[in-house]
């Protein structure tokens, strides 16, 4: 269940003091829990599909999220695990939200939703972050992948989209590998900006599956989220200045690196659906693809060491 150290009216009255710092996620390293009247704790700020709007459906529904003792720093991370429901012949996605979830039995209905109009389940945030960090953790099963998806908006915002995308100022969307990745490995995604408006507030969704598309028993980790601001180093197909990869005369092409980069580097191409087209160890700052790539719009993981960037690359 969500809780907000600071009255919304203080918020209010000082906007000022929020815009003079740069303002982070709440309880980003799920360290704080809380007895939110479901059969486990929850971590404070988050919610899940057990504290949905929906009381009565609320009940019957699976636990899809725990709190565990593997954690990147601290003591805790999150552990969310999709749950085959037998009686509805579905799969729960293991979700959480720093909103409120919208549950419906039928999961092509449901979404993550910021309810402006009490306190416990939306975040006040008027900043305007460069790119949304953290390290994790995936087991997915084969055929499936998890994610993360914030975005920062006006007015009504939900995940999916449901209509609401003219309220977006910034989309920062983070699919996790469709492979077992065991040790923690920090990922890193830009916030993409479609207005220059003021934000009022920020909604983050994490999902242990593809959405409706998601397969029972896969499992993800997550700690330590960090909001970055003016990073250097963020990721952003919108600067062509700061994309490392992009594809020209049916080749995939990498800016000048350091050597180091190109002994330990391995790219991996993922659809928009999240399944893994392409895979090649980087050796030199061209790769020609050994098959043919379909024209359209691609995420690109670049996986060096335990890090892992992303950005979007269009195929022609």
């Amino acid at each position: 269940m969500k809780k907000h150290i600071y009255p919304i009216l203080l918020f209010l009255l000082i906007p000022f003091i929020v815009l003079s710092q740069q303002e982070q996620i709440e309880n980003p390293g799920f360290e704080e829990w809380e007895d939110a009247g479901t059969v486990l704790y929850e971590p404070v700020n988050w919610s899940s599909i057990k504290t949905s709007d929906n009381p009565q459906l609320a009940q019957f529904a699976p636990v899809v999220w725990d709190r565990s003792e593997d954690a990147h720093t601290g003591n805790y991370s999150v552990y969310l695990f999709n749950v085959f429901v037998s009686t509805l012949e579905i799969t729960a996605t293991g979700t959480l939200t720093n909103g409120r979830t919208h549950a419906s039995v039928d999961p092509a209905e449901g979404y993550a939703f910021t309810q402006a109009d009490d306190p416990q389940w939306f975040t006040p945030f008027q900043s305007k972050p460069d790119s949304l960090v953290g390290w994790f953790k995936c087991n997915p099963m084969e055929g499936d992948t998890g994610g993360i998806r914030a975005i920062i908006h006006v007015d009504e915002g939900k995940l999916p989209a449901n209509g609401t995308e003219p309220n977006w100022i910034a989309e920062a969307n983070h699919q996790f590998p469709g492979y077992v990745v065991s040790e923690w490995t920090r990922f890193s995604v830009p916030f993409n900006y479609y207005s220059e408006n003021t934000p009022a507030y920020l909604l983050i969704v994490v999902k242990a599956g593809n959405g409706t598309l998601a397969l029972p028993d896969s499992e993800l980790w997550l700690d330590d989220l960090e909001l970055i601001y003016n990073d250097p180093g963020a990721i952003n197909e919108l600067k062509g200045e700061e994309t490392i990869l992009w594809f020209y005369d049916d080749v995939l092409n990498f800016k000048s690196m350091s050597p180091d980069f190109y002994h330990n580097t391995t790219l991996f191409l993922h659809d928009l659906n999240g399944r893994l087209v392409f895979e090649q160890k980087v050796t030199g700052n061209r790769i020609k693809p050994d098959i043919t790539l379909e024209k359209g719009i691609y995420i690109a993981r670049i996986v060096t060491g335990s890090m892992i960037r992303s950005q979007k690359i269009y195929i022609y």
